[in-house]
């Protein structure tokens, strides 16, 4: 309310627009903060948080071709500033383009060397460029950089828990999603991975309380329903496998 009311006297405040825009943005009202945010660039083309706020925003509702055009902006008007780098390497990850990936990405960490989210986007870049070790080697750092900050940074765990069910190592995965879960009881992602761990150990029991709990905190996820009808069917149960499996 303090910004709109800016706004009624200072209608044509870029800064004032900008402001309502990462305040609609922290409040998931992509569709407004869009708004304010182009009306801002509009006023001031110049303003790389704009830009960059805008990329966002574009990345959540899945335009990552416009996001990307942001993000450019966004570095080229700050090109010292990591965490440009960083979500311009986010939205071509995003698309599957991970050289130039792996180069902003590596630039965010160059220019801050501690940045934990930054050497976990890096990590699955490597993963997805098929050199393992690397992708080891930055999802651990993260990992260290967010126990050493007590900053509860869950994903790198996750990864790590996703990495290792690909590799078939389900009591490592396990562990890395437990880890996770420790920090944040809820997140679907660290319960999906424990899912999938225990359902490979044929602990269906648990593997089931692990995926409805995934379920409950993201309906929408279809593979989380798809590993659940299996684990269900695996333990008799077939009327609910079915019921999964038409969700799915």
């Amino acid at each position: 309310p303090l910004v709109r009311d800016y706004l009624q006297n200072n209608p044509n405040s870029w800064w004032g627009h900008y402001v309502l825009g990462y305040t609609m943005f922290g409040q998931h009202r992509i569709g407004d903060s869009i708004t304010a945010l182009a009306k801002s660039l509009q006023l001031n083309v110049k303003n790389a948080d704009a830009h960059r706020l805008l990329g966002r925003n574009l990345m959540l509702i899945g335009r990552f071709d416009v996001a990307q055009t942001e993000l450019e902006l966004a570095v080229k008007l700050s090109p010292q500033r990591a965490e440009m780098r960083y979500d311009l390497g986010k939205v071509l990850s995003a698309q599957d383009n991970y050289p130039p990936a792996r180069r902003e990405l590596e630039e965010a960490i160059r220019l801050d060397p501690s940045y934990m989210e930054a050497y976990d986007a890096l990590g699955f870049v490597m993963e997805s460029m098929g050199d393992d070790n690397a992708a080891l080697s930055h999802y651990r750092k993260s990992a260290e950089l967010s126990e050493s900050r007590g900053a509860g940074f869950v994903s790198p765990y996750i990864n790590l828990a996703a990495h290792y069910n690909r590799l078939g190592d389900s009591k490592l995965a396990a562990e890395h999603a437990r880890k996770a879960l420790r920090m944040n009881p809820k997140s679907d992602a660290a319960n999906f991975q424990l899912g999938k761990a225990l359902d490979r150990e044929q602990e269906w029991p648990k593997a089931a309380e692990a995926l409805e709990s995934a379920i409950a905190a993201n309906p929408r996820a279809s593979s989380y329903r798809y590993l659940l009808s299996g684990v269900y069917r695996r333990m008799g149960k077939s009327k609910e496998s079915e019921e999964q499996m038409e969700m799915f």
